[in-house]
């Protein structure tokens, strides 16, 4: 996959050749070191595995979450996209994704996170775009997705790597017509986020784990997270695989400020792969973030790349604003 290749050489760029050439990296969200003298060097004490986080540092990243932040973290996601057919006659779709959620630190263990989200599509244009998958008829213009359940744990290390598994469990709270304009419009929003495209399949439970990875090198940071989608449709029976991968390369300007560029990728393994005649959807741009203490805020365009999510769509185009809340 194009992604795999792009996350192997982010992780050759950040990574020194030799492992002494490298003067340790500290994670900025640890106090400083202090001088014991004033002519000695600060001492980089090692990580202590029951060592208390304080304020947050690192930006967050707009594709996935804050590997390891210190209590509660509520986000707001609001996307704003216009998706243009596959036949040149058909009018561009304008599609918006809103997404509300909140993640917290429980004290079962150190580095354990639970959370959960909630998306709403929306969408204007799909009637007139039967490409699309639209009717004569009216749809509805927002439509509920699927809860996001999900369970973690990070595994810091001493000095530039932190690593974690998670289980996400997308639960069928979406009521939409599966085969109706709703489900066309709630498609036309999630082509902003073909890794979520589970959030909004109706009837369908689906089974999330993923494996996470964040290097810190002095200002660059590289966070990749790669798991599967087991899709148990619950109402027509059958059960389908899905891949994704999400990537994160970032270079802090300063302490609170990160410019970045964010991919993601979902595909499909066997008989499913050629459904709509696409076998992987990718969407990829910059963004910058900014750290306000309790708060974090960014901006971030994005772009669909070889093809949109289905073989409907020639592209997307997205605009998104980010709001993370750090909850004492």
């Amino acid at each position: 996959m194009r992604l795999h290749a792009a996350a192997a050489g982010l992780f050759l760029l950040v990574v020194p050749r030799e492992a002494g050439a490298a003067e340790p990296f500290v994670d900025p969200r640890l106090p400083r070191p202090t001088l014991a003298e004033p002519n000695e060097p600060a001492r980089v004490q090692p990580l202590d595995a029951s060592a208390e986080l304080v304020a947050p540092r690192l930006p967050t990243p707009f594709m996935l979450k804050e590997l390891a932040h210190p209590r509660i973290d509520a986000w707001l996601d609001w996307t704003l996209a216009s998706v243009v057919p596959e036949t040149p006659s058909g009018s561009n779709v304008a599609a918006g994704l809103l997404r509300v959620g909140g993640e917290a630190h429980v004290f079962l263990f150190r580095r354990f996170y639970v959370g959960a989200q909630l998306p709403i599509a929306f969408a204007r244009g799909v009637d007139g775009a039967p490409e699309l998958g639209g009717s004569s008829s009216r749809s509805r213009e927002a439509n509920v997705g699927n809860l996001d359940l999900e369970a973690r744990i990070v595994f810091p290390m001493p000095s530039w790597l932190a690593f974690g598994a998670s289980l996400g469990l997308a639960v069928p709270t979406a009521t939409f017509d599966r085969n109706g304009p709703a489900q066309a419009a709630a498609r036309a929003a999630i082509a902003v986020a073909p890794t979520d495209l589970p959030l909004f399949l109706p009837g369908r439970l689906t089974w999330r784990p993923a494996l996470d990875v964040r290097i810190l090198r002095g200002p660059f940071v590289v966070q990749i997270r790669q798991g599967i989608d087991v899709v148990q449709d619950t109402s027509e029976g059958g059960v389908t695989t899905q891949g994704r991968i999400l990537a994160h390369a970032g270079i802090l300007v300063s302490r609170d400020l990160e410019l970045s560029i964010e991919a993601q990728q979902r595909y499909r393994f066997g008989e499913d792969a050629s459904v709509d005649g696409r076998r992987s959807a990718v969407v990829l741009g910059p963004g910058a973030r900014v750290s306000l203490g309790r708060f974090d805020v960014g901006g971030m365009l994005a772009s669909s790349l070889l093809g949109a999510l289905g073989s409907e769509m020639s592209s997307v185009l997205s605009v998104q604003a980010s709001v993370v809340a750090h909850l004492p």
